[in-house]
């Protein structure tokens, strides 16, 4: 059985995204940790909720990436970012109505936690994986 160049490609692709949210969450555990050791509940919570919803950012954007390359819908490309910016308010919106349960600042850094991870994988430990699609 041959295999299509595009099925490697898509296949390295959620590969990538699995390997980067994977590290994200376990990142998210390590800190969110260190402050739940540190005595700050509230900065856990925080952690945890701006991880998990930065996760899932991560994931709508993987999805659409590659649609979004082929469509010459301006609307559905704004309506999709639209959608991705009210999910990453979520936990600031809840952060904000609810400061003594949740720490506003630790959920905004929860929010950057894959954007640290990528930061920290090639620009640190220079992992030096090949992107998908190179």
């Amino acid at each position: 059985m041959k295999v299509h160049s595009a099925d490697m490609v898509n296949e390295d692709y959620i590969k990538f995204q699995n390997s980067i949210i994977k590290q994200t969450l376990w990142l998210t555990i390590v800190v969110s940790l260190v402050a739940l050791v540190l005595g700050h509940k509230s900065v856990t919570k925080g952690i945890i909720l701006g991880g998990l919803f930065s996760v899932l950012d991560f994931k709508l954007l993987a999805r659409s990436l590659p649609r979004s390359i082929h469509s010459t819908s301006r609307a559905k490309l704004t309506a999709n970012r639209l959608l991705r910016l009210l999910i990453m308010a979520i936990p600031l919106v809840l952060a904000f109505k609810f400061p003594t349960y949740i720490n506003f600042i630790a959920a905004a850094v929860g929010l950057f936690l894959v954007k640290i991870t990528i930061f920290l994988r090639y620009v640190i430990f220079k992992k030096t994986d090949a992107m998908p699609g190179s």
